[in-house]
């Protein structure tokens, strides 16, 4: 057996790392990804010369590519209200597009998709603990305020400066990663790290005290736990008794913080500001319905939903946000249902690949659910609107899930 070829490890390793500044930059700023990654596409698509690619069209990225496709010539239908805001919805959906196919293209060595889990875990750790920090901070800001009430907490709560609702919508994503990381452990220094980013990723969500965050969070777990029963995956035990005593810890460690708005959070339904909240998101969501009504067909366009707002809903029956509250409705607004069929479409394909990739590799499960949690989370909001970081973060999950190590070459 010969050895590898070391031109070939270092182009492949180039790779890799240039993959890790697409990510990172995207979260500073997505649209350089057409400008900057275009180009080096192409180039190290010639420099690999296919030795290390993977060139297997398949029905994620068909799902994909249709999305994209369509998304670029809705710029093109008459009748949106503001093409400037289509064409950046466009540029959003292109950028994390090219991520996708530069992703399948050239990472798919075993030891980095490894790595890509190790890291996204770590990195779910390092943000909740930060999360945790600044939630002690506001709460002692808040209490040296001389109120302790949900409404001043979450008046305030931007976790590294994000609104709390979004900052969840983050979190969600990034829930996962341990749960694979653990699975894929070999030591048990390696096990505890993964189980301590668990339990501070679970822990984060419970002090937003959102109760989107709390019901996802449960089917997450409920789901987790029965399915990799039902699948007979050979982790399901220890996978099952970690999620549960990271969840029951993390828990404590919430009603020990603060015992009076978690077990109002649980409650849902019981304060004025929480019947508030649900009355203010059945009034957004007839707003939308009667917008949605005014051009059915096509949409207002995407990116539109706030200024079709503007302009067609005169009383203003709810200003106090100007989001859908509701993705699925906001895309009815913004796409009618012609481009909602194309995306529902594309999506159930890709969710199709999904199950069949899960049902290949089991270890792949917890990255499937966490998506079906945050499409259950979309119902009643719209960060997958508003937040450019969550598409890219959907990208990089179902990278994971899709994705088949090749052979390294020997």
């Amino acid at each position: 057996m010969t050895s590898a070829n070391p031109e070939t490890k270092n182009i492949s390793a180039a790779t890799f790392l240039l993959s890790l500044m697409m990510i990172l930059l995207g979260f500073f700023n997505a649209r350089l990804f057409i400008v900057l990654y275009l180009p080096i596409l192409f180039l190290m698509k010639r420099i690999n010369k296919n030795r290390t690619c993977d060139n297997t069209f398949n029905i994620v990225d068909a799902g994909i590519l249709i999305i994209a496709v369509y998304e670029f010539l809705s710029v093109f239908i008459p009748g949106h209200l503001d093409v400037n805001n289509q064409i950046k919805a466009a540029q959003g959906i292109l950028c994390v597009s090219v991520l996708w196919f530069y992703l399948r293209l050239f990472v798919n060595q075993d030891r980095y998709l490894r790595t890509l889990s190790v890291i996204f875990s770590i990195l779910a750790g390092i943000l909740s603990v930060i999360t945790i920090v600044f939630y002690v901070k506001h709460k002692l800001f808040v209490s040296q305020m001389g109120t302790d009430d949900m409404i001043s907490f979450r008046a305030f709560y931007h976790p590294l400066g994000c609104i709390s609702n979004d900052w969840c919508a983050i979190l969600l994503c990034l829930l996962p990663m341990p749960v694979v990381g653990y699975i894929g452990s070999e030591t048990t220094k390696q096990k505890l790290i993964h189980a301590f980013s668990y339990y501070a990723v679970i822990l984060a969500l419970l002090v937003s005290y959102s109760r989107g965050a709390y019901v996802v969070l449960l089917f997450f777990i409920v789901s987790l736990c029965l399915l990799s029963y039902i699948l007979k995956c050979n982790y399901w035990k220890k996978v099952c008794l970690v999620t549960l005593v990271v969840a029951l810890l993390a828990s404590v460690t919430a009603i020990c913080a603060d015992r009076k708005s978690f077990v109002l959070t649980c409650q849902m339904s019981k304060t004025t500001v929480q019947k508030q909240s649900i009355e203010g998101r059945m009034t957004k969501w007839d707003e939308s319905v009667d917008l949605f009504r005014l051009s059915p067909a096509f949409g207002f366009g995407s990116g539109n939903y706030g200024v079709s707002y503007d302009f067609f809903i005169k009383g203003k029956r709810n200003t106090i946000t100007k989001r859908a509250t509701n993705t699925y409705l906001q895309m009815l607004v913004e796409k009618g249902y012609v481009g909602s069929a194309v995306i529902v479409l594309s999506l159930l394909v890709i969710l199709y690949g999904c199950v069949k990739a899960v049902l290949i590799d089991k270890r792949k499960l917890p990255l499937l659910l966490s998506l079906l949690a945050l499409s259950l989370r979309e119902v009643v909001f719209s960060s997958f609107y508003i937040d450019r970081r969550l598409p890219m973060l959907c990208v990089l999950i179902l990278f994971l899930i899709i994705q088949s190590p090749v052979k390294n070459e020997e």
